[in-house]
Parts: structure tokens; C-alpha cells; sequence
């Protein structure tokens, strides 16, 4: 799944509904503030990448963002 150049401040609900999700791609959405709570349940994703966004870009940094606990369970991690 890819959320790309998103207007949007929030991701959409229902993220954990998504149970076979294994990739996640956000781009270029610079109005996203913060990676939802939920998805630490969605224990199926293998992939995250995170390109050209302001905001949630640094939130996800390796053990110094504020999102970072949300996120590590996941293996492959890319943040550009």
C-alpha cells in the first residue's frame, strides 16, 4: 500500500483492520503529523519506507523518535 502526496494531517482509520499488510510506502506527505497508535498491531508488515516527509520522517528516527516505539517491530525501515 502507498499514501502518496496525502493533503491529509492523519492516516486513514482502519489501518489494523489490515491484517496481510506486509508493505506500507508514505510519500511526499507533508501534512502527515504522527504515525497512528495502531499500527503496532499490524504485526504482518515487513516493509516500511518513509520518503520526503517533513514531518513524520524525523518522529520515525531509530530510537530517538517520537514515533520510533510504534514502528520497531517492524523489520526493514527506510527513512529518506
Amino acid at each position: 500500500m502507498c499514501i502518496n502526496n496525502s493533503p491529509h494531517s492523519t492516516f486513514p482509520q482502519g489501518l489494523s483492520q489490515l491484517k496481510a499488510l506486509q508493505t506500507l510506502g508514505v510519500v511526499d506527505c507533508n501534512s502527515l503529523m504522527c504515525i497512528p497508535d495502531e499500527l503496532r498491531h499490524v504485526t504482518s508488515l515487513r516493509d516500511l519506507a518513509i520518503g520526503s516527509c517533513s514531518i513524520l520522517g524525523p518522529r520515525c528516527e531509530k530510537d530517538v523518535g517520537k514515533d520510533w516505539s510504534i514502528i520497531s517491530h517492524i523489520p526493514n525501515i527506510y527513512i529518506g
